[in-house]
């Protein structure tokens, strides 16, 4: 059909919008928008965009094979309810979340600062890792509250975590940020434009630890081309990497002195000494 044909009800809304880790998907039955009135015309010449203010309307629909393995079949598993969902298409995606949770784990940062705290799904990524390691504090930024991380957040995560609302890089400036001192690990996904970057990456070398790792997301990004020519222009340091997740990430190390090996790697067990033997008759050690 072309497109000059397509009705709004055509492409709109999406049917299934995800799925988990069990076999479930979100099957969408209707797009409402109790905020704003977005007319089909504008439905039909963005017939994937989320607007600001939509709810998906819809059911959750279980996948079995069936005993005669001729599935799958579909069970409505919220029969009669609907759920009402406000889909945000520009949260970071689970594998990066998982990345960032990893590094948090292995590196065990004393001081975590994060800008773009955004609705809290890479805040909480890292601050579940501080509470894994049982050890560290976190500071995260953004312009605008999204959400009250005290609503989404665990009891030990809310004690390890400080929001902040702010403009990068002005904020950074100001207090409690401007008196960070030796952060080991940060996260930048706020303001997506070459110069904010810049400042960020900035404002964290001059306050970092002896080593400090400084992971930059949608590096790869099309939407936001500035990112990448920005990290193409940084060259202070060496260690640097370019990860291909979904939106990629580029992660900068940060170091006084380049890397060398150390004792200390893993737990040495001491080698037991051999008892003597006495001659036949005598007397070994006690």
């Amino acid at each position: 059909m072309a497109k000059e044909e397509m009705g709004p009800a055509d492409n709109w809304p999406p049917r299934i919008l995800t799925s988990t880790k069990m076999p479930i998907q979100f099957y969408v039955d209707d797009v409402v928008n109790p905020d704003y009135d977005i007319s089909l015309e504008v439905r039909q010449e963005n017939p994937w965009s989320v607007m600001e203010g939509d709810q998906a309307v819809g059911r959750l629909l279980y996948s079995a094979g069936g005993v005669n393995k001729r599935g799958p079949y579909l069970v409505d598993v919220t029969w009669p309810q609907k759920y009402r969902v406000q889909p945000d298409m520009s949260s970071i995606d689970e594998g990066a979340c998982d990345l960032i949770h990893g590094l948090v784990r292995a590196i065990r940062p004393r001081l975590v600062l994060e800008t773009g705290t955004h609705k809290g799904r890479s805040t909480h990524a890292i601050t579940s890792a501080l509470c894994k390691n049982e050890y560290g504090v976190m500071y995260t930024l953004d312009c605008i509250k999204w959400i009250d991380l005290t609503d989404v957040l665990s009891p030990g995560e809310r004690e390890r975590i400080t929001q902040i609302v702010g403009v990068s890089p002005h904020a950074l400036a100001a207090h409690p940020l401007g008196d960070l001192k030796g952060i080991d690990f940060a996260f930048l996904d706020g303001a997506h434009d070459g110069e904010t970057l810049l400042r960020e990456i900035e404002y964290v070398d001059a306050h970092r630890s002896s080593t400090c790792y400084v992971a930059i997301d949608n590096s790869l990004d099309a939407g936001w081309p500035e990112i990448r020519k920005t990290l193409d222009e940084y060259d202070k340091y060496p260690w640097h990497a370019v990860i291909e997740t979904m939106a990629g990430m580029d992660l900068i190390c940060m170091r006084d002195e380049p890397p060398k090996v150390a004792e200390g790697a893993t737990h040495q067990v001491a080698a037991t000494p051999k008892k003597k033997v006495a001659p036949e008759g005598g007397q070994g050690d006690a």
